[in-house]
């Protein structure tokens, strides 16, 4: 979705720390025109909410939590 690697991804309890954010323009096209409107989203991913013992992890639920 990004058009780039944005984040760090795996199937680990754990790998996402920082809350990441990604911008994208959308252009709605009718088929006849190239792009008759344009919409900004910002999307953004953030660690998972649950205990954890590591430090560096609990840093990254606080700042998902803040970002909530």
């Amino acid at each position: 979705m990004a058009g780039r690697p944005a984040a760090i991804v795996s199937p680990h309890p754990g790998t996402t720390r920082d809350v990441v954010e990604v911008s994208l323009d959308l252009g709605v096209s009718d088929g006849a025109q190239p792009s008759i409107a344009r919409l900004q989203v910002q999307l953004s991913d953030s660690a998972g909410v649950r205990e954890a013992q590591d430090p560096i992890e609990q840093e990254g639920i606080s700042r998902a939590i803040a970002a909530a």
